[in-house]
């Protein structure tokens, strides 16, 4: 079922700005990496897409952290979940 599952771009984007609230991304060069916005693309597997400022500042840790957070949230348990970082 959590295959099929598609999350409104509103709940996303709300559930982005809490997650960062609580664990922000690591600085690059002294500037703070910002993520704007984000919208799931695909169901089958779930794709979420990240815009951001500063895409190769996010390392896999921290997609790690998202990829969790997505997981406790919406059920995606044992079902691959992909994300994908824009400038």
């Amino acid at each position: 079922k959590s295959f099929d599952s598609r999350v409104p771009t509103a709940k996303l984007n709300q559930f982005l700005e809490q997650t960062v609230e609580a664990n922000s991304p690591p600085q690059k060069h002294n500037h703070p990496v910002r993520l704007n916005y984000m919208t799931q693309a695909r169901v089958r597997p779930p794709t979420f897409i990240i815009w951001t400022n500063s895409p190769d500042a996010l390392k896999p840790p921290y997609r790690r952290y998202l990829e969790n957070r997505l997981r406790d949230t919406y059920g995606f348990d044992g079902t691959p979940v992909r994300i994908w970082i824009r400038k």
